[in-house]
Protein backbone atom coordinates (compact mmCIF):
# COMPACT_ATOMS: atom_id res chain seq x y z
CA UNK A 1 0.00 0.00 0.00
CA UNK A 2 1.43 3.38 -1.00
CA UNK A 3 -0.21 6.71 -0.33
CA UNK A 4 1.25 10.23 -0.48
CA UNK A 5 2.45 11.20 2.98
CA UNK A 6 2.31 7.67 4.35
CA UNK A 7 4.98 5.00 4.78
CA UNK A 8 4.80 2.12 2.33
CA UNK A 9 3.36 -1.04 3.82
CA UNK A 10 3.70 -4.45 2.24
CA UNK A 11 1.95 -7.67 3.18
CA UNK A 12 1.58 -11.07 1.57
CA UNK A 13 -1.79 -12.69 1.07
CA UNK A 14 -2.84 -16.04 -0.26
CA UNK A 15 -5.87 -15.65 -2.47
CA UNK A 16 -8.09 -18.71 -2.32
CA UNK A 17 -11.68 -17.67 -2.76
CA UNK A 18 -12.97 -14.51 -1.10
CA UNK A 19 -10.14 -12.82 0.82
CA UNK A 20 -10.25 -9.68 2.87
CA UNK A 21 -7.43 -8.12 4.85
CA UNK A 22 -6.70 -4.80 6.49
CA UNK A 23 -3.39 -3.00 6.28
CA UNK A 24 -2.50 -0.21 8.68
CA UNK A 25 -0.47 2.66 7.25
CA UNK A 26 1.27 5.43 9.15
CA UNK A 27 2.12 8.98 8.22
CA UNK A 28 5.76 9.55 7.46
CA UNK A 29 8.13 12.38 6.69
CA UNK A 30 11.76 12.74 5.72
CA UNK A 31 14.17 15.64 5.47
CA UNK A 32 14.50 17.52 2.19
CA UNK A 33 17.83 19.35 2.04
CA UNK A 34 18.30 21.96 -0.67
CA UNK A 35 21.62 23.59 -1.60
CA UNK A 36 21.48 26.63 -3.91
CA UNK A 37 24.59 27.77 -5.78
CA UNK A 38 25.56 30.31 -8.43
CA UNK A 39 27.41 28.46 -11.24
CA UNK A 40 28.95 31.67 -12.58
CA UNK A 41 31.88 31.17 -10.21
CA UNK A 42 34.46 28.39 -10.18
CA UNK A 43 33.80 26.64 -7.91
CA UNK A 44 30.08 27.54 -7.74
CA UNK A 45 29.30 29.77 -4.76
CA UNK A 46 26.48 29.11 -2.28
CA UNK A 47 23.71 31.70 -2.28
CA UNK A 48 22.45 32.94 1.08
CA UNK A 49 19.01 34.46 1.54
CA UNK A 50 17.11 32.96 -1.40
CA UNK A 51 13.62 31.57 -0.82
CA UNK A 52 12.88 27.88 -1.33
CA UNK A 53 9.13 27.27 -1.70
CA UNK A 54 7.92 23.67 -1.46
CA UNK A 55 4.39 22.90 -2.63
CA UNK A 56 2.00 22.27 0.29
CA UNK A 57 4.89 22.47 2.80
CA UNK A 58 5.99 26.13 3.01
CA UNK A 59 8.76 28.62 2.32
CA UNK A 60 12.28 28.61 3.71
CA UNK A 61 15.35 30.83 3.38
CA UNK A 62 18.83 29.54 2.63
CA UNK A 63 21.55 29.95 5.23
CA UNK A 64 25.10 31.32 4.60
CA UNK A 65 26.21 27.96 3.17
CA UNK A 66 23.30 28.14 0.66
CA UNK A 67 21.28 25.40 2.33
CA UNK A 68 17.77 24.98 3.68
CA UNK A 69 16.16 21.84 5.16
CA UNK A 70 12.57 20.91 5.90
CA UNK A 71 10.48 17.86 6.74
CA UNK A 72 8.35 16.73 3.78
CA UNK A 73 5.76 13.96 3.35
CA UNK A 74 7.11 10.60 2.16
CA UNK A 75 6.13 8.99 -1.14
CA UNK A 76 5.27 12.25 -2.84
CA UNK A 77 6.07 14.45 -5.82
CA UNK A 78 6.63 18.03 -4.68
CA UNK A 79 6.91 21.18 -6.79
CA UNK A 80 9.78 23.34 -5.57
CA UNK A 81 10.61 26.90 -6.62
CA UNK A 82 13.77 28.84 -5.77
CA UNK A 83 13.59 32.64 -5.95
CA UNK A 84 15.96 35.37 -4.89
CA UNK A 85 16.43 39.07 -5.42
CA UNK A 86 18.41 39.61 -8.63
CA UNK A 87 18.41 35.85 -9.39
CA UNK A 88 16.51 33.89 -12.02
CA UNK A 89 13.65 31.76 -10.71
CA UNK A 90 14.16 27.98 -10.88
CA UNK A 91 11.34 25.43 -10.57
CA UNK A 92 11.57 21.67 -10.44
CA UNK A 93 9.70 18.62 -9.20
CA UNK A 94 11.27 16.61 -6.39
CA UNK A 95 10.48 12.92 -5.98
CA UNK A 96 10.41 11.92 -2.33
CA UNK A 97 10.57 8.30 -1.21
CA UNK A 98 11.11 7.13 2.36
CA UNK A 99 14.72 8.30 2.58
CA UNK A 100 16.14 11.77 3.12
CA UNK A 101 16.46 13.73 -0.13
CA UNK A 102 19.22 16.17 -1.11
CA UNK A 103 18.73 18.50 -4.06
CA UNK A 104 21.28 20.85 -5.63
CA UNK A 105 19.90 23.88 -7.46
CA UNK A 106 21.91 26.19 -9.71
CA UNK A 107 20.66 29.67 -10.50
CA UNK A 108 22.33 32.68 -12.03
CA UNK A 109 21.79 36.36 -11.49
CA UNK A 110 19.13 37.88 -13.73
CA UNK A 111 20.72 39.45 -16.81
CA UNK A 112 21.39 43.14 -16.31
CA UNK A 113 23.62 45.73 -17.93
CA UNK A 114 24.56 48.99 -16.24
CA UNK A 115 26.22 52.03 -17.76
CA UNK A 116 28.08 54.58 -15.69
CA UNK A 117 29.51 57.85 -16.94
CA UNK A 118 32.63 59.32 -15.35
CA UNK A 119 31.01 62.78 -15.53
CA UNK A 120 27.49 64.04 -14.91
CA UNK A 121 28.19 67.09 -17.07
CA UNK A 122 30.38 67.44 -20.14
CA UNK A 123 31.34 70.56 -22.08
CA UNK A 124 30.15 70.35 -25.70
CA UNK A 125 32.93 68.98 -27.87
CA UNK A 126 34.58 67.07 -25.03
CA UNK A 127 34.35 63.42 -24.08
CA UNK A 128 33.40 61.39 -21.07
CA UNK A 129 34.45 57.89 -20.15
CA UNK A 130 31.56 55.43 -19.84
CA UNK A 131 31.83 51.98 -18.27
CA UNK A 132 29.46 49.10 -19.00
CA UNK A 133 29.13 46.27 -16.45
CA UNK A 134 27.06 43.09 -16.26
CA UNK A 135 24.98 41.64 -13.42
CA UNK A 136 28.15 40.39 -11.71
CA UNK A 137 29.72 43.88 -11.83
CA UNK A 138 32.18 42.65 -14.46
CA UNK A 139 33.20 44.78 -17.47
CA UNK A 140 31.30 44.06 -20.69
CA UNK A 141 33.54 43.98 -23.75
CA UNK A 142 31.98 44.74 -27.14
CA UNK A 143 28.85 46.51 -25.86
CA UNK A 144 27.50 49.01 -28.38
CA UNK A 145 27.03 52.42 -26.74
CA UNK A 146 24.36 54.76 -28.08
CA UNK A 147 24.19 58.54 -27.74
CA UNK A 148 20.74 59.88 -28.60
CA UNK A 149 19.93 56.56 -30.34
CA UNK A 150 23.05 56.67 -32.54
CA UNK A 151 25.85 54.13 -32.07
CA UNK A 152 29.07 55.88 -31.05
CA UNK A 153 31.29 52.84 -30.52
CA UNK A 154 31.89 49.61 -28.64
CA UNK A 155 33.42 49.08 -25.22
CA UNK A 156 36.95 47.71 -24.87
CA UNK A 157 38.13 44.74 -22.74
CA UNK A 158 37.67 46.91 -19.63
CA UNK A 159 34.05 47.65 -20.60
CA UNK A 160 34.97 51.29 -21.30
CA UNK A 161 34.53 53.76 -24.14
CA UNK A 162 35.20 57.48 -24.38
CA UNK A 163 32.13 59.20 -25.80
CA UNK A 164 32.45 62.67 -27.32
CA UNK A 165 29.42 64.90 -26.82
CA UNK A 166 29.40 67.44 -29.64
CA UNK A 167 26.14 69.32 -29.01
CA UNK A 168 25.03 71.09 -25.83
CA UNK A 169 21.89 69.83 -24.06
CA UNK A 170 20.67 66.71 -22.31
CA UNK A 171 21.64 63.44 -23.96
Amino acid sequence: VIKRGYDREQTEMTVDGDVEDSVAIERGSVTLSVRVVDPHFDPPRPIEGVTVSVDSVGQFTTQPEGTASVGVPVNSELDMTVTGENYEEVSQTVSVTESAVSVNVSTSRAPEISLESANERVIAGEGTLVTVRNEYDEPVEGATVLLDEDAVGETDANGQLTVTVSDPGNH
